[in-house]
């Protein structure tokens, strides 16, 4: 709770008067996002608000502090990152996340959101690349609390990449902007080559920079595509993205094959040497990841 608590609820239909108080507390003089997000808090609490009840596992009171509380975190670090993250954490559990429920508690929150809502503010992360923006309006694309006192650019870059990669999951009919292959950003390349490979496989068969950064994700053996599964057995953006190409007919084609045999060769290897600690080299998981990649390749 905070000191000087505002009097007006957005409950209790003074908005306006919520959202001066709580910028006053968060030591905002005033309501400066992006132009064409003009009057979105207004709107945003004016339509939370009726949501109340939404979700038949909490009670009316409890459900009228959490949205309190998650407006209060909004406007602590910021409209983008706190949607990102939680979006991320939704969609992208690791083990401990999901046991603990974290990965629940952010669906829950994601209630207050439209599709629609999601999308827009993704796409302002994704197509906004000019640092200055993103610096100008804190209380849209991230607070000094959420940057740990100075902003940085390569959290900047990290909520690109979390907008980018789940924008077509809150797109009419799941476009995926080509575009974003041309980025800067390898990640970002990679996210957008996944999701086409995703939602319109007949176009990432033709499409030679699609195929150019899967193949890229075959060999990098550090990358993480699936927090859980790379959790649950080690299997790595490596792995998704060579049984992706699997899925699309690609797996036996010139400049494709090589790097998946060695991926699968790299995996036999650690059957025969001596096991790393790391748990994701236990041999069960190794023979997990085998026979994963060994079907999705006979299976075409």
């Amino acid at each position: 709770m905070f000191e000087d608590e505002p009097e007006t609820d957005p409950a209790g239909g003074e908005v306006a008067g919520f959202i001066r108080g709580l910028l006053k507390q968060h030591g905002f003089p005033r309501l400066e996002i992006p132009a064409n997000r003009e009057g979105w808090f207004t709107a945003f609490l004016q339509r939370t608000s009726e949501r109340f009840g939404d979700h038949e596992q909490i009670e009316q009171d409890d459900e009228q502090e959490r949205f309190r509380f998650e407006i209060r975190e909004i406007l602590a670090i910021g409209v983008v990152p706190y949607v990102a993250n939680n979006v991320e954490k939704a969609r992208n559990p690791d083990g401990d996340e999901a046991r603990r429920g974290h990965a629940y508690s952010a669906q829950l929150t994601l209630g207050y959101f439209g599709t629609e809502e999601i999308k827009e503010i993704f796409e302002d992360a994704a197509l906004t690349t000019d640092d200055a923006t993103w610096l100008r309006y804190p209380l849209w694309f991230g607070t000094s609390k959420y940057y740990y006192l100075q902003p940085s650019k390569d959290q900047r870059q990290r909520l690109r990449q979390i907008a980018v990669r789940w924008l077509p999951a809150y797109t009419l009919q799941n476009v995926v902007d080509l575009s974003f292959l041309e980025d800067i950003d390898p990640l970002i390349r990679r996210y957008t080559a996944m999701n086409v490979a995703q939602y319109a496989p007949a176009i990432a068969t033709r499409n030679e920079r699609v195929i150019d950064e899967l193949i890229n994700a075959v060999n990098d053996q550090r990358w993480v595509w699936s927090l859980a599964q790379d959790y649950a057995y080690g299997w790595r953006g490596a792995h998704s993205a060579a049984e992706t190409l699997a899925k699309l007919g690609l797996a036996t084609t010139p400049g494709v094959a090589w790097p998946i045999q060695r991926l699968i060769l790299l995996e036999e290897q650690k059957l025969v040497v001596i096991p790393s600690k790391a748990i994701s080299d236990y041999p069960q998981f190794v023979r997990t990841r085998l026979d994963r990649l060994k079907w999705a390749i006979d299976a075409v």
